[in-house]
């Protein structure tokens, strides 16, 4: 009797025994998992970022170059000691010869190959197809190196520049699509994207406009170089919260000390010398490329008739403009001379530093010459990331031209007024001083982002 009276209470006794048990291990097991995953999170946050830059184009393009150098620095600013790899648009020539001043500069930095390669009839359109097929399937372990490591990125950023811009061709905008498409891919896979400082239109065909819009509104954070572009990427529907504005990378790069301009003089054989630096910049189509190369000339000749300046430097920043910068210093004598490889970025911002003034018709030249302090009056050719940049530091809009509107006499006029110990010149290193007191918010933005891999919604 007394068995059968205790038998329910100890049976149930032993269940809540055993439950207590079992409940005792679960929390044990879930403060063990919970203990293993903090860890794993403070491993990987003490482990080093990885991040890609993708759109780099090659260094025969000196400005490019430049662009491809403040990525980096913004980066590993953002995250010392960070393993950075770069995917560049083309991989047909050896990295060493393609990239030579980054691959000098930056031994360090690992370099991917292209994952699709372009070879063969309709190269262009078959590519772009694998492109969109990697888009819809998913990740595999076979994938070529670059799609992995842009899935296992902590950040993936385009250098920036002039991509997400107008295009007049189906086979330009094919380009574009080649050239953005990693930042697409890794955004599918939740990797925070973002671009260094770049160029947002003007557009007037809708197929790049659609394909940019299409890309931009995809991405976590886009940098317009200049308040244009700001305005631009906000009309083509990115949220109002993932654009900011800063100026172009490059003019955060330091100015270069005397012994630095002594050395670059010496180089040049230009001590003691005043002397103008002129870019040519070599345009595909006959007409303005022939417009370009008369006015400059005549400009050039005017500088040397008047005695303005004893010598004219003429720099090459591409290198398919070394032929018609030779053109124009057999055109115009003795007091020319072009400025033949081994310069880099730094050495010309050095020698620019010493010029009276610069005429520009590649961008990156007249940046090159505010880093020194030197004024700078520019063609505009392409679009109007120019006018974008001097606005952006608060230049005077008279020292950029649009090609359609220049000529000699007009660049002759601009350039004497602004030459020599100027009020241009005061208020180019005006501008500077300010840009520099403000330092470059760039890595900062690239620094927050690396700590957040989520995919965001695409708002309509």
């Amino acid at each position: 009797m007394v068995d059968h009276v205790f038998r329910r209470p100890v049976a149930l006794l032993g269940t809540a025994i055993r439950s207590f048990g079992r409940w005792k291990n679960q929390v044990r097991t879930s403060s063990r998992s919970l203990e293993g995953a903090r860890r794993a999170q403070q491993r990987q946050e003490s482990a080093p970022k990885r991040f890609v830059i993708t759109n780099v184009f090659g260094d025969t393009n000196v400005g490019g170059a430049a662009i491809t150098a403040a990525t980096l620095e913004a980066l590993l600013v953002a995250s010392p000691g960070a393993q950075v790899a770069a995917l560049p648009i083309d991989n047909r020539r050896p990295i060493d010869r393609s990239h030579q001043l980054t691959t000098s500069a930056y031994p360090e930095l690992r370099w991917l190959p292209s994952p699709f390669p372009r070879s063969g009839p309709l190269a262009g359109i078959r590519r772009v197809a694998r492109l969109i097929a990697s888009l819809v399937l998913p990740g595999r372990d076979s994938d070529p190196p670059a799609l992995k490591a842009l899935r296992n990125a902590d950040l993936v950023v385009s250098k920036g520049g002039y991509v997400f811009v107008d295009r007049d061709s189906i086979r330009s905008t094919l380009s574009m699509v080649s050239t953005i498409y990693p930042l697409l891919y890794a955004a599918r896979h939740g990797v925070p994207t973002a671009t260094f400082p770049t160029t947002v239109g003007p557009f007037s065909h809708s197929i790049p406009r659609a394909v940019v819009r299409h890309v931009l509104r995809r991405l976590d954070l886009v940098i317009a170089r200049d308040p244009r572009s700001f305005d631009e990427a906000l009309a083509l529907g990115v949220p109002r919260d993932r654009v900011v504005s800063a100026t172009d990378g490059v003019l955060h790069m330091a100015p270069p000390s005397l012994a630095a301009q002594e050395k670059a003089l010496a180089k040049a054989g230009l001590q003691g010398q005043r002397f103008l630096v002129l870019t040519l910049r070599h345009i595909p189509e006959a007409a303005p490329n022939e417009k370009m190369f008369r006015a400059v000339e005549e400009a050039s000749r005017n500088a040397l008739d008047r005695s303005h300046v004893d010598r004219i430097v003429i720099a090459i920043h591409d290198e398919a403009e070394r032929s018609h910068a030779h053109r124009l210093a057999d055109a115009l004598g003795a007091p020319a001379t072009v400025l033949e490889e081994g310069w880099t970025p730094t050495g010309l911002i050095a020698l620019y530093a010493r010029a009276e003034v610069l005429l520009a018709t590649r961008l990156h030249s007249a940046i090159f010459a505010f880093i020194a302090g030197t004024p700078a009056v520019a063609v505009s050719s392409a679009g109007t990331k120019t006018e974008g940049v001097y606005e952006s530091l608060g230049l005077p809009g008279s020292w950029v031209m649009p090609l359609r509107d220049t000529t000699g006499s007009r660049l002759s006029a601009q350039m004497t007024e602004m030459a020599g110990e100027s009020a241009a010149r005061a208020q180019v290193q005006e501008a500077m001083e300010r840009l520099r007191k403000n330092g470059n918010p760039v890595a900062a933005h690239f620094a927050a982002l690396a700590q957040h891999r989520r995919p965001l919604p695409v708002r309509d």
